[in-house]
């Protein structure tokens, strides 16, 4: 991409702000600015945009979130664009991290008019510690100035320096517990994020997939993976969060899932369960009243895609088929519970059924089922993992059953933004070193499915989400 001067992008950038301007004003919200320190009525914007937004709409926010970026480094220039995430961001991390792991934010009370000076935060800061360490500790306010005043800089937290007191912004709040738009029920805070991502451990998993090319040769196996060298383990990650002593570690990064999985985040990267689902109900409305009966969501959780397959259906006076949802114990052990406690219509709750499965060490056994469903499963698995966990399903299928498989698909160059291909690009090296998993092309997919046509699978059908 090449511009002649900054006002031809500068005016990209504008075209695409009047088009989310003009889908603002005409939700007609009660709040609406744009402001750091306004998170209900940003938060407001955004969550319309995600929730009601076309796909125009999306798109533009996509776009500006491309070209803004675009904008900064062309003024950085070449050296900077190289330079400034080497020189910034392990610090930008390191200050997430502190704000995290101490909860500096849920010291200020929220509220329009609520602040504290960098000495309470301190006092507050030094108690709270002393009761986790059990013994006396003395916090350094200096010390605590100057996190606050780093984060500052970067939208978290603003600093009154005439009184010299520290109230929210709009990304601080994003530390409490805050609704899902997509949820009626559930609530989303960024620590359970930010934990897993600025867990040491982590963090060296995404710096020593080099280191595990070299100790493994390949990067295929998921017991052989910069997982395994950064966590000091000879076990692979779904059997590493199964044992009881990383209990904890489980929970946060369910947390952080629910999460990312809660639909389309940051305009780059979309979750949206029902893309899945409408697919499937398509499929059941066009067929005769019960000739699909049974449908199995392979690596369910906590069975969300059931569920919205079945309201739907519910919704339009059809019969519904019996739902299965097939996962790891601790999976399925916390979607019952979930299910259990929730105020869905009881003829949805009677209809969906929890099963311990194991995609590699299990067969699937002969169930009848007439639809098999993976959604944002294969990109964990390397290609010959794949291979296997289709063979596990295919042995034992229905001789007209079908397998939806809802993925991503990494675009061609210069197809989508360079915004929404470096997450997709980053993701894949995520899944190469914590799962030995991959991010995969349309040709990728089609030569994947190849492979199984000798064992019945003939048709790819690639859907636009």
């Amino acid at each position: 991409m090449s511009w002649s001067t900054f006002e031809e992008l500068g005016n990209e950038i504008l075209a695409q702000c009047k088009i989310l301007d003009k889908f603002v004003k005409g939700q007609n919200l009660k709040k609406s600015e744009l402001s750091f320190s306004n998170y209900d009525s940003w938060q407001a914007v955004i969550d319309c945009l995600n929730v009601n937004g076309s796909e125009v709409e999306k798109n533009a926010r996509t776009d500006l979130l491309n070209k803004t970026a675009d904008l900064r480094d062309l003024v950085l220039g070449p050296a900077g664009t190289v330079v400034w995430p080497a020189l910034t961001y392990p610090y930008q991390l390191s200050t997430l991290k502190i704000l995290n792991d101490f909860s500096i934010p849920q010291i200020i009370p929220r509220g329009k008019d609520e602040s504290k000076t960098f000495s309470e935060i301190t006092k507050a800061l030094s108690e709270k510690i002393s009761r986790d360490l059990d013994r006396r500790f003395t916090m350094s306010e200096d010390f605590v100035t100057r996190v606050i005043r780093h984060a500052s800089t970067f939208h978290i937290l603003a600093i009154d320096e005439e009184n010299q007191r520290v109230r929210h912004t709009a990304p601080s709040q994003a530390f409490f517990c805050n609704p899902i738009p997509s949820s009626s029920s559930m609530k989303y805070s960024v620590q359970s994020t930010l934990t897993i991502c600025l867990d040491l451990r982590f963090l060296n998993t995404a710096f020593r997939i080099g280191d595990a090319l070299l100790r493994y040769g390949d990067i295929v196996e998921p017991y052989e993976t910069a997982f395994n060298l950064a966590f000091d383990t000879p076990y692979d990650y779904l059997r590493y969060m199964a044992d009881a002593d990383n209990l904890e570690l489980c929970e946060t990064m369910l947390k952080h899932l629910t999460f990312v999985m809660s639909s389309r985040n940051m305009a780059t990267r979309d979750h949206d369960q029902d893309i899945l689902a409408k697919n499937v109900i398509s499929r059941i409305k066009g067929q005769q009243p019960q000739q699909i009966s049974k449908i199995v969501d392979m690596g369910g959780g906590w069975g969300d895609v059931c569920i919205s397959i079945a309201k739907d259906l519910l919704k339009a006076s059809k019969p519904l088929p019996q739902f299965v949802v097939a996962d790891l114990e601790r999976m399925i052990t916390n979607g019952r519970d979930q299910l259990k406690q929730s105020k869905l219509d009881k003829k949805i709750k009677k209809k969906i059924t929890f099963e311990k499965y194991n995609f590699i060490d299990e067969i699937n056994q002969p169930d009848n089922a007439d639809i098999y469903m993976f959604r944002f499963v294969m990109h964990d698995w390397s290609d010959s993992r794949v291979i296997t966990i289709l063979n596990n399903i295919v042995f034992n299928m229905k001789k007209d059953a079908c397998i939806l498989i809802m993925d991503y698909i990494i675009p061609k160059q210069d197809v989508f933004p360079l915004v929404v291909e470096r997450l997709k690009r980053t993701m894949d090296m995520a899944a190469m070193s914590i799962l030995a998993g991959k991010e995969r092309t349309e040709n990728d997919w089609v030569q994947l499915i190849a492979r199984r046509r000798a064992f019945g699978v003939v048709e790819l059908t690639l859907l636009s989400s």
